[in-house]
């Protein structure tokens, strides 16, 4: 996977600080997004992230490998960058990444935080231009 986000396609359209200021005045309902090429989503029953950090620190942590976890994976400029994501975070960018708007990969997040807000994952993602792109759909 590593391998993979390194050598992921480059993206020529990211989602501006305007853009995602005007679109978030417009309901999720009519919002869907895009994730950049380099971006890996995988859920594990063990604890992959909580593994792999604790091999990264001289002083060994404690770590329960029984664990479940969800991580990114991403490239920002030649480094690929791993993140620890929670359960309502993941469902939300898999459900985005499988094309749903903003409000179904909300509500699909909500069954594992029921007071999860997209805003603050989407303003990471900008952060980390994980976004490639953002949508204003009618709906019908």
């Amino acid at each position: 996977m590593f391998i993979d986000a390194l050598h992921a396609a480059e993206t020529t359209s990211l989602v501006s600080e305007e853009q995602l200021v005007r679109l978030a005045q417009t309901g999720l309902v009519s919002l869907t997004a895009g994730l950049v090429p380099s971006v890996r989503l995988f859920s594990s029953p063990y604890a992959i992230y909580s593994l792999w950090a604790a091999h990264q620190e001289e002083e060994p942590l404690f770590v329960d490998p029984l664990q479940p976890e969800h991580v990114l994976l991403f490239r920002l400029g030649d480094d690929v960058r791993i993140t620890l994501l929670s359960p309502a975070d993941f469902s939300f960018m898999v459900a985005v990444h499988a094309g749903n708007n903003l409000a179904q990969a909300t509500l699909q997040a909500r069954e594992h935080d029921c007071c999860f807000e997209p805003g603050s994952l989407l303003l990471r993602l900008h952060q980390n231009r994980l976004l490639g792109w953002l949508a204003c759909t009618e709906e019908k």
